[in-house]
């Protein structure tokens, strides 16, 4: 009887010790798996990053490519008139505004020429300082030199399309201003064959009143035009 006692408790012990083994050899195996499992979350998260970086550089880069190109349409655009003729960059309006920000007073001064900045630049074609000029002041289109002639005569005679553009556009009153021999805008375009600041001013403002202006000589636009035979330039 003691005998299959001692049996019977060896066999249990036997049996809780195999139980052990078993227990412990599963949880290391379902350890494995969950630490697979959390390495295969990890990669999978690295991953998705990973690949998130590479859209948001591919997108950043799109963006940079799209911002290059609007830089380029825009400087391209500035190198234009208004008349679509390229012109070259004005190097000087860095340095009027500068002057401008120490001697603003500069800016209603005449040269020993009688003609003031203002009218330089209109002579000249340099848009960036003329725009300069009339963000500083906007009455300096009124300034006339020592013939009678306003900034907005000299563009005109001048052909500068762009530069009418900007002068009417902040000060449209001057367009209707004549000088000492009473000539127009349209006066001094027709007479020195300025056929795209006609073109320009007929699309952008109503002339109508400016072809029946009369100068000293009492000369319209269209006599002007008759007499260099240009009549086809108006009509």
């Amino acid at each position: 009887m003691l005998l299959i006692l001692a049996n019977s408790s060896l066999f249990l012990l036997d049996s809780c010790s195999v139980i052990r083994t078993l227990r412990k050899k599963n949880r290391r195996k379902n350890g494995i798996q969950h630490g697979d499992k959390k390495k295969k979350k990890k990669n999978t998260i690295q991953e998705e990053e990973v690949d998130g970086g590479r859209r948001h550089r591919r997108d950043r880069r799109e963006r940079t490519e799209e911002e290059s190109m609007r830089a380029v349409r825009h400087s391209r655009r500035k190198k234009t008139d208004a008349g679509g003729r390229r012109r070259s960059p004005d190097v000087f309006a860095d340095i009027v505004k500068e002057i401008l920000n120490v001697r603003p007073e500069f800016a209603r001064k005449y040269n020993s020429e009688g003609y003031s900045a203002l009218h330089l630049a209109c002579i000249r074609g340099q848009l960036d300082t003329t725009r300069e000029l009339l963000w500083w002041d906007p009455d300096l289109a009124y300034l006339r030199d020592h013939n009678g002639w306003t900034p907005l005569h000299w563009a005109s005679m001048k052909g500068r399309v762009g530069i009418i553009g900007e002068i009417i556009s902040i000060n449209l009153e001057t367009i209707e201003l004549v000088t000492d021999h009473g000539e127009t805008v349209l006066h001094l375009a027709v007479k020195y064959n300025q056929f795209e600041v006609l073109k320009h001013l007929k699309e952008t403002v109503n002339i109508v009143k400016l072809v029946n202006v009369q100068d000293n000589d009492g000369s319209t636009v269209l006599h002007v035009a008759t007499a260099g035979k240009l009549t086809t330039i108006i009509s």
